[in-house]
């Protein structure tokens, strides 16, 4: 348990209630029978009176009807008229009058009422003068026309006596008479408290505001987290709800507001805001596979709302009452079943959440009792309170899920960062580019694309050889230290590589074939200056050649692979595997050489017309060399010389300018190639005669 939040979270409640007593009356008042003698109170004009206790009822009364000696029985303030001997309806109905008598006024100055809302009708009078009238009174249903509001009224009386009379008349809510305080002091007392009042509902609203808009969008953004859309509704509703409270806020807003819709607001935004929160509690912690409880809760809460929409005002509220007695209780005990269990199984944020669940339910207790069992006593509502002080618990709670989910969603992204760096090693993004894809999970079983390229075989010479006298480490370790200086090389020069074929690699160049001879003779120019093998000097011979290539992906829907089919690629695989025969390290084929854009910057030679394996037309092929001196003008005079003789059979010619090159250049690998070849075919005449 996390001991810090806790005590953080404990801190909220208290500083909230205390915050909320500042905004209520810091006197009692202390009337009896009907009045209120304020000279024997020391005189305070900051004093703000609460004017709860005994007023005079007049029951099925009004003013009118009220002889100037009569004296009215006794009833409680805040409180209902239900409890008095002459009420006999089953509901609250009637209509009635309070009075309570001021007395120890000072003429010189102004006094103020802050009355809250009294159902359904009410008038207010001062020594016979009416101060506010909201709604029509009436002695039933048919007369009354309901409105309510919160009011702050002020007078000034002509002697240190005063007489408040109220008259009301309910026909269209089920609880009767004052069940809010009325508080009395002088008028800039009076407006300090009603400002720190509403400053204190403002800050309400505006947090549960704030909260509920900023889940919403949370919900909004990530579809699946339900637990940010069931949270944001309910901060939204408790808010409304506050608004429609004793002083009626929403009325100042939206004066035109009528009775029904106003009552209809209260209730619905409370049961909605418990409806709600329920089903974030249980979206939090309990498991999915109790998906009937979220079926009950919906069917719930459809019969609520269609209950509230659908009745009158008054019975609405009655069935509000027995909504709240029957199903609350349960879902409440099943609420902190559900989260003393996760506590119990250390679930995340359970403690926490425990905490401010039972301040939330401890303030909807308090608020209920308020209503329906306190008479006479002031108390303030503190649902507000303790629901602002839940949304922060949850807040924690919610601030601990996200920072987890914000933290594996890091770590996701990076290992699939990773994974995708990887990823590229295996299947090269100029591969993905090529066929028109932007990510790897955009590939799909069949792509391909046929595009004119050039292809380049690399291979190392004598590899069998070099390789049995080395361990398999040894082996892998040399193939590396090579493949790693090759790969830099041909990316340079924007190709990439394809494919490894165990000490050989396969490399495409999708714009000029400028770029695939450039990075060979680099290639073999890093491997000359590197001794990748201990002291053994290596070699490696490459083949390029150009055309039409389909690049695609084969396999299956369990095992797919990039791969490159066509002729191009075998001619080119062929090409590399002469540089054996004609022991030089670069040759390309005729095709390429046509296509080379810069010719001037390289150096090539012919070497061979012959029909390569599998195709039926000749094929020249051309060493390239990057060093202009590294052949003498003579020796290529009787090499091309030598080659024309041998194309023509010309065989005594032939050998006589290829000794003369081979003189000058005993290391080529050409000359001692068409020299066997005369020989061979000198021994076959022999024979022949």
């Amino acid at each position: 348990m996390h001991w810090g939040r806790i005590a953080i979270t404990l801190f909220f409640p208290i500083f909230f209630l205390l915050l909320g007593n500042f905004s209520h009356a810091t006197e009692y008042s202390a009337i009896e029978k009907g009045v209120l003698d304020l000279s024997q109170k020391e005189s305070d004009q900051d004093a703000v009176i609460n004017l709860a206790g005994e007023w005079e009822f007049f029951f099925q009364k009004f003013i009118y009807e009220i002889p100037s000696d009569q004296v009215g029985q006794l009833i409680q303030v805040p409180g209902n008229w239900d409890e008095i001997s002459e009420f006999k309806s089953d509901y609250s109905e009637g209509y009635g009058t309070y009075r309570l008598r001021l007395r120890g006024l000072n003429p010189n100055r102004i006094y103020g009422l802050k009355v809250p809302t009294i159902h359904s009708a009410s008038q207010i009078w001062i020594d016979g003068k009416i101060l506010s009238s909201y709604g029509n009174l009436g002695r039933e249903k048919s007369e009354e026309t309901p409105q309510i509001a919160g009011q702050l009224l002020f007078f000034s009386p002509e002697k240190t006596e005063a007489e408040i009379l109220i008259e009301v008349s309910n026909f269209h809510f089920f609880q009767s008479g004052i069940w809010s305080p009325i508080y009395f002091g002088e008028e800039n007392a009076l407006l300090s408290f009603d400002r720190r009042s509403r400053m204190f509902s403002f800050l309400l609203v505006g947090g549960l505001l704030i909260m509920g808009v900023y889940h919403l969008f949370l919900a909004y953004i990530q579809r699946s987290f339900l637990e940010s859309l069931f949270f944001g509704l309910a901060c939204i509703f408790l808010a409304i709800r506050e608004l429609a409270g004793p002083d009626a806020i929403l009325m100042d807003l939206f004066p035109y507001l009528s009775h029904g819709v106003l009552v209809r607001t209260v209730y619905m935004c409370l049961g909605l805001a418990f409806t709600f929160q329920t089903l974030f509690l249980f979206r939090l912690f309990l498991p999915f596979k109790s998906q009937w409880i979220y079926k009950v809760q919906y069917g719930i809460i459809g019969t609520f709302i269609l209950a509230i929409l659908f009745l009158n005002t008054r019975d609405g509220a009655i069935f509000f009452n027995y909504f709240t007695l029957f199903l609350a209780p349960p879902f409440i005990l099943y609420t902190l079943f559900i989260v003393i269990r996760a506590a119990i199984k250390k679930t995340e944020g359970a403690w926490v959440f425990l905490v401010g669940l039972f301040f939330f339910y401890g303030a909807a207790t308090h608020d209920y009792l308020v209503n329906y069992q306190s008479e006479g006593v002031d108390m303030s509502y503190w649902m507000p309170y303790g629901f602002f002080f839940f949304i922060l618990s949850e807040s924690v709670v919610l601030s601990i899920r996200f920072n987890r989910a914000f933290l594996n969603e890091a770590k996701l992204s990076a290992r699939l960062g990773q994974t995708n760096e990887s990823l590229k090693r295996f299947i090269p993004r100029e591969f993905l580019k090529l066929l028109g894809k932007s990510e790897i999970v955009d590939v799909k079983l069949g792509d391909a694309v046929s595009k004119d390229m050039t292809v380049l075989f690399a291979d190392v010479r004598n590899f069998t050889s070099l390789s049995e006298g080395l361990s398999s480490k040894e082996t892998f370790e040399f193939v590396n230290r090579l493949l790693t200086r090759t790969d830099p090389i041909i990316r340079k020069n924007q190709g990439f590589i394809d494919k490894y074929i165990g000490d050989a690699v396969m490399a495409l160049f999708a714009n000029k074939p400028d770029d695939a001879i450039q990075a060979a003779l680099e290639l073999q120019q890093e491997v000359k200056n590197n001794n990748l093998l201990s002291n053994q000097k290596i070699g490696i011979g490459v083949g390029i050649h150009y055309g039409n290539l389909i690049l695609g992906t084969v396999g299956s829907k369990y095992r797919m692979d990039g791969t490159v089919i066509s002729d191009a690629v075998n001619t080119a695989s062929r090409i590399e595997e002469l540089t054996k025969v004609y022991k030089l390290d670069i040759l390309i084929s005729e095709d390429l050489k046509k296509q080379v854009e810069a010719p001037e910057n390289f150096n090539f030679r012919l070497i061979d017309t012959l029909n390569l394996r599998g195709k039926r037309s000749q094929n020249c092929i051309y060493e390239v060399y990057d060093d202009p001196e590294k052949y003498p003008s003579d020796f290529l005079k009787h090499y091309e010389k030598g080659m024309h003789s041998f194309r023509n059979v010309d065989i005594k010619e032939a050998k006589i300018h290829l000794d003369a090159a081979l003189s000058l250049r005993p290391d080529d690998g050409p000359c001692q190639y068409f020299l066997e070849k005369l020989a061979e075919y000198s021994r076959v005449q022999e024979n022949l005669d």
